[in-house]
């Protein structure tokens, strides 16, 4: 008698469990409108919706089949996997068509700002430009090798060499500081590291908020409630120590009422607490006003996020941790 064939009937439901679970963490992005868009090592984009659709598709399968192996777009590769009989591969978002400049350029008009310029992938069409301005560490040496842009400028939203260890990439996001662009600096902090520690020259723009949305609202102020800012899915943000910091709050108050949001996954927590997910900015402006103390933390730059919760403040602290900026906490 033959064997009969697998069915893998199991594994097409857990697919389509991640493959759902996937695509209402994006959507959450894209209703909100708060995914933010980095460069990868290889010089391609990736947003938040990316890696939390990678962070759960991920989880997902190996909850299930935890001997599986994955190899995942976002997800960091292991050659464990090439010794594994049985091996998921998971490209989440975009399959071959997100990197076509046509749909690079309605992302940038529909998650961004209207745009009538043309959008290139890589520097097959160059043929010049008044700046050529890099947007991250990856961009900066291309941008340098570009032919005869009549300036050359870098966008500094983040000190950057804090994304990594202390490898190449570390490394490597230091010397971009010493190539002698100049730096147009996302705050004070950043452009004191740019002038004093790399000897370059900066200038400054301050991160800001929409009055329009983030003012007082016509809701009850509780003196109970926390908003903790918890964007899993971006390291910097230092969620594991925002959690730790909320258990030993809610070990002593234990009548606290904590908020956590941005991200579509609620975190594991030793404590209880509302999970907002990813929050609109109407839903923003109205926990912002309803809480009395909001809880960021940003360790590679100033967070704009404490600029919209100051649209309720009577009080602000801002923590540092050289060195770099470590905590907002926000008394509203």
């Amino acid at each position: 008698m033959s064997e009969s064939k697998p069915t893998y009937a199991r594994e097409l439901d857990v697919a389509k469990r991640a493959t759902r679970a996937a695509g209402e963490a994006v959507m959450q992005f894209y209703n909100a409108q708060t995914a933010q868009t980095y460069v990868k090592k290889d010089g391609s984009a990736v947003t938040d919706a990316d890696l939390a659709a990678d962070r759960i598709i991920r989880q997902t399968i190996l909850d299930a089949f935890p001997n599986d192996a994955l190899l995942t777009e976002e997800g960091v590769d292991d050659d464990l996997r090439l010794g594994n009989p049985r091996v998921w591969i998971v490209d989440p978002i975009g399959g071959m068509s997100h990197g076509r400049p046509s749909v690079i350029r309605e992302r940038i008009r529909s998650e961004f700002a209207p745009l009538n310029a043309p959008v290139h992938v890589g520097f097959d069409d160059w043929f010049g430009a008044d700046v050529a301005l890099a947007t991250g560490w990856q961009t900066v040496f291309p941008v340098l090798q570009l032919d005869a842009p009549r300036a050359r400028a870098y966008f500094v939203q983040d000190h950057e060499p804090e994304f990594y260890g202390g490898g190449t990439e570390h490394r490597w996001a230091q010397e971009t500081y010493t190539k002698g662009l100049h730096a147009i600096c996302a705050s004070p902090w950043l452009a004191d590291i740019v002038t004093e520690r790399y000897g370059g020259t900066a200038s400054v723009f301050q991160l800001g908020q929409d009055p329009t949305v983030y003012h007082p609202r016509p809701v009850p102020r509780r003196r109970d409630t926390i908003v903790f800012y918890g964007r899993a899915v971006t390291p910097r943000r230092a969620v594991p120590l925002g959690m730790l910091a909320l258990a030993e709050l809610y070990r002593r108050r234990p009548d606290t009422r904590i908020v956590i949001y941005g991200d579509p996954q609620p975190p594991a927590a030793s404590f209880p607490f509302e999970h907002a997910g990813v929050a609109s900015q109407e839903h923003l402006a109205l926990l912002y006003s309803e809480a009395t103390v909001g809880l960021c933390l940003s360790m590679t730059n100033y967070s704009r996020v404490p600029a919209a919760m100051r649209s309720r403040v009577s009080r602000c602290i801002d923590v540092m941790a050289q060195p770099v900026p470590a905590l907002s906490l926000i008394h509203i």
